[in-house]
């Protein structure tokens, strides 16, 4: 709330903010532990690129405040991230929390999934399967906006496994937007989504069920999926690039050249020597 009365703050005193053009993003999405993780940060690494830090989300501002007001907030978000390993050693090695990396979408979006990662709660999840997202899209493009204002304005680079469920909407507030679909076997996904949950259920909750958390997220993700599907079709086929884990995890350097030109970037020998083409726990 705090961050949302802050982004209101900013547009109140400059409503100019609202005229930044938000051109071109790439959006990752795709099935959780497909690699989204991976290809967000390489596609985000090219100069003319850029994706929202995780503590940029938490903390949205703009690009010219005071220096030591940035530092606070990072050491905040790094706090928020060590609260989390401490309580759950083996969450780095899975997924990583990192307040100076590009960093997931939901952590601005106002409503979705990502909140019943730690807590089951039906209610909630019937309220967001009735839910129009119309509104928070429209509010995550105004946080884009308010972090490009004063800045040199660079293509967007955006991710999470949930806006395979809101393409529709995401389109409409994106409508020039690229999505990067990464894929994976199924039955390897639910394995290694469910231990993640599993997880994060474990640092709230004394008492839980396993069976519950995958027919939990089997239904949710399979949903994903077919809502996702459905919207494709609708699409320009030049609209969405699509990535086997496997093949980028196996062999980045051959697959990249092929998925930069598809999004119009240039795979230049500089972007190959130093782009993150490996991770411990592709995600």
């Amino acid at each position: 709330m705090t961050n949302r009365f802050r982004v209101r703050r900013l547009v109140a005193e400059h409503p100019e903010i609202l005229d930044e053009p938000i051109e071109r993003p790439i959006v990752v999405t795709g099935m959780p532990r497909t690699a989204t993780t991976l290809a967000h940060k390489i596609l985000a690494f090219p100069e003319g690129n850029r994706a929202p830090l995780m503590w940029e989300l938490q903390a949205t501002d703009r690009a010219d405040i005071d220096p030591k007001i940035r530092k606070r907030r990072i050491n905040v978000a790094r706090a928020s991230a060590r609260f989390g390993h401490f309580f759950s050693p083996v969450l780095p090695d899975i997924h990583a929390m990192e307040p100076e990396s590009p960093e997931e979408c939901v952590f601005a979006i106002p409503h979705g999934r990502n909140q019943l990662v730690t807590f089951r709660m039906p209610g909630y999840r019937n309220w967001l399967d009735e839910h129009d997202f119309l509104a928070d899209y429209q509010y995550y493009k105004t946080v884009l906006q308010v972090l490009q204002f004063g800045a040199p304005r660079r293509r967007w680079v955006l991710k999470s496994p949930y806006h395979l469920e809101h393409l529709g909407v995401l389109m409409k507030v994106f409508p020039d937007a690229q999505i990067v679909w990464t894929h994976r076997d199924p039955n390897t996904v639910m394995g290694s989504w469910c231990s993640l949950m599993e997880t994060g259920v474990a640092i709230c909750n004394r008492e839980y069920d396993p069976y519950q958390i995958g027919e939990d997220w089997l239904g949710m993700l399979s949903r994903m999926v077919d809502i996702g599907r459905d919207v494709r079709t609708t699409l320009a086929r030049d609209r969405v690039v699509d990535v086997s884990y496997h093949q980028l995890t196996a062999n980045p350097y051959e697959e990249l050249p092929e998925i930069f030109r598809r999004l119009g970037m240039e795979f230049t020998p500089a972007t190959s020597r130093t782009s993150p083409t490996s991770s411990p726990a592709p995600a």
